[in-house]
């Protein structure tokens, strides 16, 4: 053969590739990020009248399922986010985890491009 390249790596490459311990991390640092800043926009959008509702909000992190879940336990939070109609106190509807998720989502690009970098770092690693 006159002229030939030899591509050499693909094992390496490949091993790396399938080492996903290497994504674990920045991915569930991804989820905690997202369920943080839902959970902190929730608290700050929520209504006040004894700070139940703004103290209730949490997240938990499910690593097995990789998922976050952010809420809260009181039932009254349902029908001051949906309800049409007016509440207890003249209260009418108050959004408050809505547009916490929206912040969010808008947000959504910077929080891949960390998760991202994370990743590139784990896998520039030896």
């Amino acid at each position: 053969m006159a002229m030939a390249i030899v591509v050499k790596g693909m094992q390496a490459l490949s091993k790396k590739l399938n080492d996903t311990s290497r994504i674990k991390k920045p991915q569930m640092d991804f989820l905690s990020r997202v369920a943080i800043d839902i959970r902190r926009k929730s608290a700050e959008n929520s209504p006040v009248d004894m700070g139940n509702l703004k103290n209730s909000w949490a997240f938990k992190i499910d690593a097995m399922k990789r998922e976050a879940t952010v809420g809260t336990p009181l039932g009254y939070a349902r029908p001051l986010e949906f309800s049409t109609t007016k509440q207890p106190r003249g209260v009418g509807i108050i959004p408050f985890f809505r547009p916490a998720i929206d912040v969010v989502s808008r947000d959504m690009g910077r929080y891949v491009n960390v998760m991202k970098q994370e990743i590139e770092k784990g896998y520039q690693k030896k």
